[in-house]
């Protein structure tokens, strides 16, 4: 599993399962591929998943201006067509995530939909 988490998230220099947290510049990949992922799950009509990662992406205090200004746009677009319970589980879900777990549980989402792929481009380039 960790070799595949460093496939998807294309962090090829981060070992997942070693103790060690990422540095703040693989943090950052880390942020931008969740976002790009958030973006997918939203195309693949996978509202709770894309909430739940958009949820978890708000509450870093680290979080680039680019990508929170990304997130809280795609969140504030699923707040306005989704469930509010569905939004208020999301927000309850992300408080007892740190990076680690929230990829573990990206990776339980990509097992289950073969066809979800990142854009491989960076954020904000059309």
């Amino acid at each position: 599993m960790a070799e595949r988490a460093l496939t998807v998230f294309s962090a090829l220099d981060f070992d997942f399962a070693g103790d060690a947290d990422p540095s703040e510049e693989m943090r950052q990949r880390l942020y931008e591929a969740l976002t790009l992922l958030a973006a997918a799950c939203v195309a693949r009509e996978l509202s709770q998943s894309a909430v739940d990662i958009l949820a978890f992406l708000l509450l870093q205090s680290d979080l680039s201006i680019a990508v929170k200004d990304i997130a809280e746009d795609m969140f504030a677009d699923l707040e306005g067509r989704i469930c509010p319970r569905v939004i208020y589980d999301a927000k309850e879900f992300a408080t007892d995530m740190d990076l680690k777990t929230m990829v573990e549980y990206l990776l339980e989402i990509l097992e289950g939909e073969p066809n979800l792929t990142l854009a491989q481009r960076p954020l904000g380039v059309a």
